[in-house]
């Protein structure tokens, strides 16, 4: 089954995709290299819109290309287990609806993980049909610049280091534009993303130019990746990559050697005092937020402090890495750290312990600030549903609520992906879960009580799934 829908730009066909009706690929911008991005140019006829369209290409050193290469769960986490294509022209969105009624649905607009570096909207753990056939909503999720070509910021081009996140405001702006000939509305739009899109989502809070464009947000394992770069450091890190360049200008190389030589460098939105004035963990919309963090989610990471979690079954380099890495950064403090620790963990147990305590340090510190400065709820869950670990991944075999295991339920699509396991409850789960999320994007209430710092109120979405105050309050190894 097909059907047509007019946008702004020219009328696009879809396709019937799972449960829903999918329009993907659909133009929203264009952008020419490192300049902030311009409404799509019109097109004449019908547009096909039956196939996921190119992302951007990832900036990624050569170990990191290989070790996606043979990384199933990775591949998956990125999106990149569709046919996946690249390209700098990347401005495109997809759209699941359940009718092209008018029907004035409640709007999520995900945006995906992969920091700010790499990922794409498409995807198997977060393909929007049964979101939106079983709880009624309008799914969107967005492609945009990444990397280098989305946080490069250069002088004499304004807004080139929060060019990615203007993408994300242009999509936006295109779904309030849009959205009610898709079934949606444009008055009750939700921001959602997870890990690098948690971030990014963040970031959109502090964005002066995309307030009123959503009505409230979701963030799910985002604040380890939350970093911006004043001036002085965004500047720093485009004359490394112009060195590096051997003084070539970045626009006018090929974008692999662009990417290739600018891996590894630090490139996140600039505080450029235009476009982010602040940075988003102090500022934003006061708007109703469901943020919230997994088990273990740090257990699937490969730290950049260390080839792997053998290199820390050597109590210094434990040591070492819990001092300095950017997930926990906790210094002279180390020692104590660890050696609060839960008894009967090994060397590698104890830095997902760690890590993962520290990222729910830095999410109630982010719900309590945000509860201090503004009116509007909070609403807190812990994703606590383990299953076994990939083969080939750290601790595999063992049953882990892992970073990204939480996509599929969100989703409702635990049943497509081996990432979940067998354990039939997974289903009854997922049920559960979308729906919550659902709820929250139609009109800001989950179902459990409103997070306050007192009770720390929190949904523990596990089997069965209950609500307890400050679940792991025992585990965090610092007061965030």
């Amino acid at each position: 089954m097909e059907a047509t829908v007019l946008t702004t730009a020219g009328r696009v066909r879809g396709v019937a995709d799972g449960e829903a009706m999918a329009f993907l690929g659909v133009p929203y911008g264009a952008a020419r290299r490192f300049h902030p991005p311009e409404p799509p140019p019109p097109w004449s006829g019908v547009r096909d819109a039956t196939a996921f369209g190119p992302a951007c290409p990832p900036t990624l050193s050569d170990p990191d290309r290989a070790y996606f290469a043979r990384s199933a769960l990775w591949n998956q986490y990125a999106g990149y287990d569709v046919a996946t294509r690249f390209s700098e022209d990347c401005l495109n969105l997809n759209v699941w609806t359940p009718a092209l009624d008018g029907g004035g649905r409640p709007v999520l607009v995900w945006l995906h993980g992969g920091g700010f570096s790499w990922g794409s909207g498409a995807g198997s753990l977060t393909r929007g049909d049964r979101l939106a056939a079983r709880h009624g909503t309008v799914v969107v999720t967005v492609n945009h610049r990444l990397g280098v070509l989305g946080h490069l910021q250069l002088d004499g081009i304004p807004g080139s280091g929060v060019a990615g996140v203007l993408d994300l405001r242009l999509a936006l702006a295109w779904v309030r534009d849009n959205i009610a000939a898709f079934g949606g509305d444009p008055e009750n739009v939700t921001i959602a993303g997870h890990s690098g899109g948690s971030a990014k989502v963040t970031t959109l809070l502090g964005l002066p130019a995309a307030r009123g464009l959503f009505s409230r947000a979701v963030m799910q394992s985002g604040l380890m990746e939350l970093e911006v770069l004043d001036h002085d450091h965004a500047a720093a890190t485009a004359a490394q990559l112009i060195e590096r360049a051997g003084g070539a200008d970045p626009a006018a190389l090929p974008v692999d050697e662009l990417t290739r030589l600018a891996a590894g460098l630090r490139l996140r939105p600039a505080l450029d005092g235009e476009h982010l004035p602040a940075h988003p963990f102090d500022a934003g919309a006061d708007v109703p937020l469901l943020i919230g963090t997994n088990t273990h989610d740090t257990a699937t990471f490969k730290f950049e402090a260390a080839p792997g979690y053998d290199a820390v079954e050597d109590d210094a380099g434990l040591r070492a890495v819990v001092a300095a890495h950017p997930s926990a950064m906790y210094g002279d403090e180390a020692g104590a750290v660890i050696a609060a620790c839960p008894p009967g963990l090994t060397n590698a147990e104890r830095l997902v312990h760690i890590t993962t305590a520290r990222l729910r340090e830095r999410t109630a510190a982010l719900a309590e600030r945000k509860l201090a400065a503004g009116t509007t709820p909070v609403y807190m869950y812990v994703f606590a549903y383990e299953a076994p670990m990939p083969p080939g991944e750290p601790f595999a075999g063992a049953p882990m609520a892992s970073h990204g295991l939480e996509l599929p339920f969100t989703f409702d699509v635990a049943d497509r992906v081996a990432l979940t396991g067998d354990r039939p409850e997974r289903l009854e789960l997922a049920a559960f879960m979308s729906a919550r999320v659902a709820a929250f994007a139609r009109d800001g209430d989950p179902g459990w009580p409103a997070y306050d710092p007192a009770e720390r109120r929190t949904m523990v979405f596990d089997i069965p799934p209950r609500v307890e105050s400050d679940p792991y309050g025992r585990d965090q190894v610092r007061d965030g």
